[in-house]
């Protein structure tokens, strides 16, 4: 594939840029006597079998190509010779652990392990201990100890992995890690240093390019480079082809599994006690099947395996499969435990019939396509779903199949039926995994075990711990309530409401509702269903446009106070800001992308990105004023955008409100975007609002108390890797994180908002309070950028001073105002919470593909 087809290619270039080097360092290296320097090299590795998935064992001379160079290895293992970002482990055979210390001469970065395992236990802690390389100064070889003494007799062996293939601890895409002398010694001494080389440096080349370096020379050659006595500028231009190909090499992908190594039987456990070991239990297959012992010296996972897939010698894994088959078309396997074929489990309903599709599958070469044929072509399949009276007497479950089982549908069959309807539906094949919010098939959601998808959960999709054979089926009062309140099905039922109200053809309600139906149910609606669809679009519709009317009313009386606010706040603001001399701004700023201040009007500074207002949004007094349903937005980016900068000083209405957004950057569909928010996860707190939380976190900062009361500094700052930091007032704010790679904004198809998280000011997406200045920068700034850039709109001055500044009655009937505006304000989140941001009409209709959708899910399956 494409990644074979890179790593060629920069096995190629490893070549010429040695090839480029030697010529080069030859040139300018004086020449010298032939030396007859030994080769003192040893093999320190031996002491030990090694067992390596995604390295080999190299000879002195070996190279990588680093972010900042180059290096040149002993002999040993290395991970990166190609590339940081490639995966490796590298452990031993197991051994009694001895006294004494256990010593690693190993170099790494970027959170690798070198440790011992004890007894299989795959984690570091409290006792099992383990040297990591995480930084630049580890990237030298030298001695690591660990202490052996606690673990004297049990069962250990050593094991060193990039990050990535650590169980459960993985951080980073990149890590490396070479190890080239691993000794156990009684005393604890330190070990020997390595054999110091006194060739020349021409001597070294020379042997580099006949490709006869010991370790010492190898060690001093490199010695040599990282001192830059060895210059790499002749090769600049290979080494930037180098790592700009190495950039596009695709990340590999592990599968966790177990690598063969060294094997013996183990002792069966006593009741499962570990401290009561009883007889040795050979490699073999079941007991009560086949004693026979494995002839191997490997773990037996392969005969197991190869055991189990032979049908002609087992019998049961074709009677298992064949089962589990009839189970999924039916409803129920024919023997109904599926996953329990023993003397626990129930007897077969139709044994004859078991063994008879059993021979089949294994005379068709396992075919279960060919399987699936047989079962839906036959006769049972076809009957019909209404049972006689004598079945229903004599065979109330249907174990003989006179007729027709119907069932319900499962998890995915519902998701995958919500979104077709909806008009989403993406049937692309294979791909990545992906969350529960796309509308791609539900086999290509993503599961985590401990974070499942909530939707499918509710429908019984299982929990992956177990083999689960057959599923648990509920009706539940959780799963109705899901489809009436999930943000994701009402998403779905929106679009399909909007797809048949939309479609441009200008029909009557009444014919809308039956192709509703058809579509839902496949079927025509009667009459009557058609009435009762009618009459509930005209109440969802009444009671919407009553709503909004309310939440209009309620909006009207808090601008108003929010007005009689300003009035008591501005003057003694203006009063103080001119009686203070502020701290002079900073020259050095750094540039700007856009910037735009409000003085006058909408325009950008830098000329880029002018703006334009939408709804109420207005310019007054320096401030951009914006209601929560208004906003200012731009054209499109004149760049791509990767790494960024987003700053605003901003004032806000209320700390009620939650979720707008202060300054975003969006794709112009609304759906990708980064942005400022104010309170969207957790009351009163900043956040970095993305789509679908991708790359949202808690900054972990402290709750916002003064911004209704002065101006503050917000900033967030995006790194190309996908760090985030935040700021407020010049300082960081709260933790810097990183959950997803750094969103990119193409442009011509991006543009800026104010005012809003993204798409339009609807819900709780729009801001309310006023912006008085805004920065957009091309790049992530620093902590010291940070801290120069938040004096531009520079104010020593506080709450308390405000209020200090204002007389008795003043502060008074500042307190009463702000006292009503917060309990409108609540009273409005409320009324918000309870309405949709559609029209009426609109939010009529999805209402109704709601109620059809919730209908639809629980008939049976035929």
């Amino acid at each position: 594939g494409t990644g074979d087809a890179i790593r060629a290619e920069l096995k190629a270039l490893k070549t010429e840029i040695k090839t480029a080097l030697i010529a080069d360092w030859l040139k300018t290296a004086p020449k010298s006597e032939a030396s007859d320097e030994a080769d003192t090299s040893d093999d320190n590795l031996q002491n030990f079998q090694w067992f390596t998935q995604g390295l080999t064992k190299t000879k002195a001379g070996e190279f990588a190509i680093t972010e900042t160079g180059l290096r040149i290895y002993p002999g040993g293992y290395f991970s990166d010779l190609i590339s940081s970002k490639d995966r490796a482990v590298l452990f031993s055979q197991r051994f009694e652990c001895p006294e004494g210390t256990l010593w690693f001469r190993v170099a790494g970065n970027s959170g690798v392990k070198a440790k011992y395992v004890v007894q299989n236990y795959p984690r570091t802690g409290t006792i099992h201990k383990a040297v990591v390389l995480k930084d630049a100064k580890d990237e030298e070889f030298k001695w690591r100890p660990l202490e052996l003494d606690f673990w004297k007799g049990d069962e250990v062996f050593l094991q060193i992995t990039t990050a990535a293939d650590m169980p459960a601890e993985f951080t980073n895409d990149r890590s490396w890690f070479g190890i080239t002398d691993v000794r156990i010694t009684k005393d604890m001494p330190p070990p020997d240093a390595p054999a110091v080389s006194t060739a020349s440096p021409h001597q070294l080349i020379t042997a580099w390019q006949n490709n006869t370096l010991s370790n010492a020379q190898a060690e001093a050659l490199n010695a040599l480079v990282q001192a830059k006595k060895l210059s790499l500028g002749s090769i600049d231009l290979l080494i930037k082809r180098y790592r700009e190909l190495e950039a596009k090499l695709p990340a590999p992908t592990r599968v966790p599994g177990v690598i063969e190594a060294d094997a013996k039987d183990a002792a069966l456990f006593v009741r499962g006690d570990h401290k009561q070991p009883s007889d040795i239990v050979p490699r073999r297959f079941l007991d009560a099947l086949d004693p026979t012992p494995f002839k191997t010296t490997g773990s037996g996972r392969l005969e197991l395996a190869k055991h189990m897939a032979d049908m002609k010698r087992n019998p049961l894994t074709a009677r298992v499969i064949v089962n589990r088959l009839w189970h999924h078309v039916f409803g129920r396997g024919i023997v109904a435990t599926t996953d329990n074929f023993g003397k626990l489990g129930e007897l077969p309903t139709h044994p004859e019939l078991l063994d008879f599709l059993a021979q089949r599958f294994i005379d068709s070469g396992g075919s279960i396509k060919e399987t699936l044929k047989l079962m839906v072509s036959s006769k049972a399949f076809q009957r019909s779903a209404h049972a006689s009276e004598a079945a229903t007497q004599k065979d109330p479950e249907n174990k003989l199949l006179s007729h027709w089982s119907i069932r319900r549908l499962e998890a995915e069959a519902i998701r995958d039926s919500i979104v077709t309807l909806s008009g989403k539906l993406d049937t692309t094949l294979y791909g990545e995994s992906v969350g529960s919010g796309d509308p791609r098939r539900s086999i290509y959601v993503k599961v985590i075990r401990n974070a499942l998808d909530p939707f499918l959960a509710t429908f019984d999709a299982p929990v992956p711990f177990i083999t689960r054979g057959k599923r648990d089926v509920t009706n539940v009062p959780a799963q109705s309530l899901t489809l009436l309140n999930d943000s994701k099905v009402i998403d779905w039922s929106r679009n399909w409401a909007s797809d048949v109200v939309n479609d441009g053809k200008n029909r009557t309600d009444d014919v809308r509702v039956r192709q509703m139906f058809r579509q839902a149910y496949s079927r025509e609606a009667s009459d009557d269903e058609v009435k009762q669809s009618l009459a509930y679009l005209a109440v969802s519709q009444k009671e919407s446009a009553d709503q909004a009317r309310e939440v209009a009313v309620q909006e009207e009386k808090i601008s108003a106070l929010n007005r009689q606010i300003a009035a008591i706040l501005d003057p003694a603001r203006t009063m103080l800001q001119a009686e203070r001399k502020l701290p002079a701004t900073p020259t050095d700023l750094p540039e700007a992308l856009a910037e735009w201040t409000f003085d006058k009007d909408l325009s950008d500074l830098k000329g880029h990105l002018n703006l334009e207002l939408v709804g109420s949004a207005r310019i007054e007094n320096g401030a951009l004023i914006v209601d929560g349903k208004s906003m200012a937005k731009s054209g499109s980016l004149p760049k791509r955008l990767t790494a960024k900068t987003l700053e605003a000083w901003v004032m806000l209405d209320n700390l009620t409100q939650r979720g707008g957004g202060v300054l975003t950057v969006q794709g112009k569909n609304g759906v990708l975007f980064d942005s400022i928010v104010f309170a969207e996860k957790t009351p009163a707190h900043w956040v970095a609002g993305s789509d679908r939380f991708n790359r949202s976190e808690l900054f972990e900062g402290p709750a916002e108390t003064e911004a209704t009361t002065r101006p503050v500094h917000v900033a967030v700052v995006y790194q190309a890797d996908g760090t985030i930091t935040g700021y407020r007032d010049g300082k960081p704010y709260g933790r810097t994180y990183r959950k997803a790679p750094a969103a990119v904004f193409e442009p011509d198809a991006s543009q800026i908002l104010l005012g809003c998280r993204h798409g339009s000011p609807a819900g709780n997406k729009g801001l309310s309070g006023r912006i008085f200045r805004a920065r957009l920068y091309d790049r992530a700034l620093t902590a010291e950028d940070i801290a120069k850039t938040a004096r531009i709109e520079s104010s020593t001055i506080t709450e308390a001073d405000i209020l200090a500044a204002l007389t008795e009655p003043e502060r008074q009937q500042l307190k009463t105002l702000q006292s009503q505006r917060d309990t409108l304000n609540q009273a409005l989140e409320a009324s918000r919470t309870a309405m949709s941001t559609d029209t009426p009409k609109a939010q009529a209709w999805t209402s109704l593909a709601q109620s059809l959708i919730n209908l639809k899910e629980f008939i049976y399956l035929r």
